[in-house]
C-alpha cells in the first residue's frame, strides 16, 4: 500500500498519525507515513524497542484506508492483547490503545496545522502597538518578568513560528518589523528561524521608535563569520618552511594512513566554509578564539565529538600572524601506535623496514603555521614525552636520525576527554597537560545551543543539494521542530549526517516523518533503561503529559504563549494543564 492510499494519515488538515510507544515510563512517537513496517525486539524490524518481552520480530502494522491501523501477531512468543484479551490480529483506531508483549501501543493524530494571519499594519500603528506592549510591561514585570522584543527581516522573510508574531510593518522595500511580545531575543530567534534577523528587547529600550532602529542597525550589520575551506588555496610557506621536494603530508610513514587518514575527524569543507555563530555560546566561543589567536601559546580546545573543535582551531589559525602559514591536522587516535612518532616527527631513510627514503613528520609539515593534534589524549606515554621535548626545546628528532632539527610550529591541541583527571589517574603526564593547556577553549555542545540547529539544519540541506544538482528542499516547519527537540548526542556530526540522509530520501519538501525515522534510530542507544513500576495508564500519561509541558518550556526559556505553539493548544488551555499538573509559572516540576 503506497502513502497517497492513506488520505486520511497524510491530511495535513487533519494532522499526521502517529503511534506512542510506552515501555515502562518511556515513551517514543512513531510517525504514520503510510507504509507497514514491523516492530520488534531487534533488527530486522524496522521499529527497535528494547524490550526483553518483546520477540525480534513481533508484529507488522499497516496503516488502513480509513486512518486506523492493522496490527498483526508474528507469531511472537509473548503475543499482543487488546482489552486483556490475547488476540492475532486488531485494527487500532485513534484514540485506543493495546499491549504487544511488554509495551503498550496508543494510536493518536497530531493536531492540524493552524494559519495565521500576519497582515501588515502602518508603520505608526506598530509603533504604538509596541508602545503599549512596553507600557504593559512595566505593569507586569515585577511578577511575571514579560520580556518585548522586536525583530527586523527580509521583506520576504517566513518565520517557523508564526503565532509568535503579533504585528509587522515594512519598514522599507527590502525590510520589516515584527513585534514578539513575551519573547526574549534568545527565545526569538530560536522560534523565529529566520537566517538573517536583528534583535532588540525592551531590556535595551523603552520606547517603540529606539527599539525598532535598534533592531534595523543590527539586521543591517548583522553577518556570519566565514572561515576558508581547508582546500581552498594551497599555503604560502613560511621563510624556514620545509623544502620544496619534502614530502607530502600524505606520506608520514611507509603504511601509514591514507592521504585524507591524516585527520579522519577533520572538519569537511562543509563546516569550514559555512560556521554558523546564531547562539551566544557559540559566538563567544569563536570570539574567544580570535582573541587567543594573536598569541602565540598553545591552545587546548575541549569539547564532546563532534562538537566542532576542529573549526575552532581552524578559527585559531586564520585569525593570527601564521594565517599564511600550513595548518595541519592529525588526528592522534587514528594513528597505529607503531607508526606515531614517525607520523608526528618523521623518519630518516633506512629508519625501519620499509624506509626507503626520508620522510617529514606533522611538525616539519606545519613549520612556520599550524599543528593540529586531534584527540590528543590517545598518545601513549612515550610519545606525549616526545612531544613534551619538542615543545620545550622547539626542537626535534626524526626516527633513526642523528641530527635535531629546528621547527617554529604553533600548537593548537583538542580532546573529549578531561585530562586533568586522566593525570589524576597516571593516564596523561600533568607537565604536558599544563603545557598545551596554557590558553583552553570549551566548545559547548549543541544541545547547550539549539538556536545552531535551525541555521545548520538548512545549510546541510543547501550543501548537500548542491553536490546532487538539485534544488534544496524545504524544511518544514514541523521537521525543523523535531530537530530542535532532539539533544544531538553526537553533535554537529550527527546532525549533519542525519541531514545528508534526510535529503537523499526527500523530495521537495522534509516533514517530520522524514526526520523522526532517523531521530528515533539515533536515539535508542541513548535511551536509559528503567524498571516498570506502574502499568497505571492514567499515571503515565500524566507523566508524558509533565515531560511534554516542561519541555516545551525549557524551549521557550519559559513564555507559556511559545510553549502553547509549539505543544499546538490554545494558551489557556495550558496555563490550565500547568495548574492542574502542579507546574509553576517558573516551570519547576511541582
Amino acid at each position: 500500500m503506497h502513502a497517497d492510499d492513506i488520505t486520511a494519515a497524510q491530511d495535513s488538515n487533519a494532522g499526521q498519525l502517529a503511534l506512542v510507544v510506552w515501555r515502562g515510563h518511556e515513551a517514543r512517537v512513531v510517525p504514520i507515513t503510510g507504509h507497514p513496517f514491523v516492530l520488534g525486539r531487534a533488527a530486522p524490524a524496522d521499529v527497535v524497542v528494547d524490550e526483553p518481552t518483546l520477540s525480534r520480530e513481533h508484529v507488522r502494522i499497516s496503516p488502513t484506508r480509513t486512518g486506523s491501523l492493522e496490527v498483526v501477531d508474528l507469531q511472537s512468543k509473548n503475543g499482543m492483547r487488546v482489552r486483556g484479551e490475547r488476540v492475532a490480529r486488531a485494527e487500532l483506531q485513534v484514540g485506543e490503545s493495546m499491549e504487544v508483549g511488554g509495551v503498550m501501543l496508543l494510536l493518536t493524530r497530531t493536531p492540524p496545522r493552524r494559519a495565521h494571519d500576519l497582515g501588515e499594519l502602518p508603520l505608526h500603528r506598530l509603533l504604538a502597538a509596541i508602545d503599549e506592549e512596553l507600557a504593559r510591561q512595566e505593569l507586569t514585570e515585577p511578577t511575571f518578568g514579560r520580556t518585548v522584543t522586536v525583530a527586523v527581516v527580509a521583506s520576504n522573510a517566513r518565520p517557523l513560528r508564526t503565532r509568535s508574531v503579533d504585528r509587522r510593518a515594512v519598514l522599507d522595500a527590502t525590510c520589516s518589523c515584527w513585534l514578539l511580545p513575551e519573547l526574549d531575543p534568545r527565545a526569538a530567534r530560536a522560534m523565529l528561524g529566520v537566517e538573517r534577523i536583528g534583535l532588540a528587547s525592551s531590556t535595551e529600550a523603552r520606547s517603540g521608535g529606539a527599539l525598532v532602529e535598534l533592531a534595523r542597525r543590527r539586521w543591517s550589520d548583522e553577518a556570519t563569520p566565514t572561515l576558508p575551506a581547508p582546500n581552498d588555496a594551497t599555503p604560502t610557506p613560511a621563510p624556514n618552511a620545509a623544502a620544496p621536494n619534502a614530502a607530502s603530508p600524505n606520506a608520514a610513514a611507509p603504511n601509514a594512513a591514507s592521504p585524507n587518514a591524516a585527520s579522519p575527524n577533520a572538519a569537511s569543507p562543509d563546516a569550514a566554509a559555512d560556521v554558523v555563530a546564531v547562539s551566544a555560546a557559540t559566538r563567544a566561543t569563536f570570539e574567544q578564539a580570535r582573541k587567543l589567536a594573536s598569541s602565540d601559546r598553545p591552545v587546548l580546545v575541549c569539547g564532546e565529538t563532534g562538537s566542532g573543535k576542529e573549526l575552532v582551531a581552524r578559527l585559531v589559525h586564520a585569525s593570527s600572524p601564521r594565517s599564511r602559514g600550513p595548518f595541519v591536522p592529525l588526528n592522534c587516535g587514528a594513528i597505529p601506535s607503531s607508526l606515531v612518532e614517525s607520523t608526528l616527527f618523521g623518519h630518516e631513510r633506512g629508519a625501519f623496514t620499509g624506509a626507503t627514503e626520508r620522510r617529514l613528520g606533522a611538525f616539519e609539515r606545519a613549520n612556520g603555521g599550524t599543528l593540529f593534534l586531534d584527540e590528543v589524549g590517545e598518545l601513549a606515554p612515550a610519545v606525549q614525552a616526545a612531544l613534551l621535548r619538542v615543545l620545550e626545546t622547539g626542537r626535534l628528532l626524526r626516527v633513526g636520525g642523528t641530527r635535531e632539527v629546528e621547527v617554529d610550529v604553533r600548537l593548537v591541541s583538542a580532546t573529549h576527554r578531561d585530562l586533568r583527571e586522566e593525570s589524576d589517574e597516571g593516564r596523561f603526564r600533568l607537565d604536558l597537560y599544563h603545557r598545551i593547556g596554557v590558553l583552553p577553549i570549551r566548545v559547548p555542545p549543541l544541545r547547550e545551543r539549539p538556536e545552531d540547529v535551525v541555521e545548520l539544519a538548512r545549510t546541510f540541506v543547501r550543501r548537500a543539494a548542491e553536490r546532487s544538482g538539485r534544488t534544496p528542499p524545504r524544511l518544514e516547519p514541523d521537521a525543523l521542530q523535531a530537530l530542535l527537540s532532539y539533544d544531538w548526542p553526537g553533535n554537529v556530526r550527527e546532525l549533519h549526517n542525519v541531514i545528508e540522509r534526510v535529503v537523499l530520501l526527500a523530495e521537495d519538501r522534509i516533514e517530520l516523518s522524514d526526520v523522526a525515522q532517523h531521530l528515533v534510530v539515533a536515539s535508542t542507544p541513548h535511551t536509559p533503561r528503567r524498571p516498570v513500576q506502574t502499568w497505571d495508564l492514567r499515571a503515565r500519561l500524566r507523566e508524558l503529559e509533565v515531560e511534554l509541558v516542561v519541555g516545551a518550556l525549557e524551549v521557550t526559556a519559559g513564555n507559556v504563549e511559545g510553549a502553547a505553539e509549539l505543544l499546538c493548544v490554545p494558551r489557556r488551555t495550558l496555563a490550565h494543564k500547568m495548574s492542574k499538573l502542579g507546574i509553576r509559572r517558573r516551570w519547576d516540576r511541582g
